[in-house]
């Protein structure tokens, strides 16, 4: 790849300036360290984190809102545009977040010795944090299960504890693409949940672990317009 021509390389630049691949791929011209194995990584990485979760999460919204029709007049109520409506549509994301998080287990490296909740930790021991198991704990959230967004409405709705809810992970290393996700997901339902209701010819029995919370199958829904 060094020392290839950039047109052999990566395609000549877009209108809007270098794609992603072109950028990294140039990058290695000057940088050994952007091996094709590296810039693979964080091509997947990129589809990963910035695609199939936001994706994932946005199945599971609609899929909940099929079994919860109530949920979406409701998040519709207030006026377009509204304040009120923004409020309750980032419930929504939020409120299925809690149920599916975008990561369901992260894993966290400790680089010294520490103690953890009274549990001694040694330098060098891995510790995997579980998003999903934290969001239905009965001690931290009543009826856990239940999928309700007000709990992201109403004063004293969900636990005051930080610690409690953490979908994107939690302090310095929390995810970077949080406030992006949540933006971008809240957009998007802006515009379609109006509009277009998704009628599943099939519906999921269970959830599949992976690197994500997904359904254990096809999803296959057709757009029904709303009528107005």
């Amino acid at each position: 790849m060094p020392g290839t021509p950039s047109s052999a390389r990566g395609g000549e630049a877009g209108p809007d300036g270098p794609g992603l691949l072109h950028v990294l791929i140039d990058a290695a011209t000057e940088r050994p360290e952007y091996t094709d194995r590296l810039i693979r990584d964080e091509l997947v990485t990129l589809l990963v984190a910035g695609h199939e979760t936001t994706a994932t999460t946005l199945t599971w919204l609609c899929l909940l809102l099929d079994q919860h029709p109530a949920a979406r007049e409701q998040a519709l109520a207030g006026g377009e545009g509204s304040a009120q409506r923004r409020q309750a549509i980032q419930a929504l994301v939020h409120e299925t977040l809690r149920l599916y998080p975008s990561a369901w287990i992260l894993p966290r490296h400790a680089a010294e010795d520490d103690t953890l909740a009274d549990y001694a930790v040694e330098a060098g021991t891995d510790i995997l944090i579980c998003p999903y198991l934290t969001h239905r704990d009965p001690e931290l959230w009543p009826e856990p299960e239940h999928f309700d967004p007000g709990r992201f409405t109403t004063p004293d709705g969900r636990p005051a504890h930080p610690g409690a809810y953490f979908p994107f992970g939690i302090g310095p290393r929390a995810c970077l693409g949080l406030q992006f996700a949540l933006r971008e997901s809240t957009v998007l339902l802006e515009h379609l949940l109006p509009v277009h209701t998704p009628a599943f010819h099939s519906t999921p029995t269970k959830a599949v672990y992976g690197i994500t919370v997904r359904p254990d199958g096809p999803t296959p829904a057709t757009l029904v317009p709303t009528l107005t």
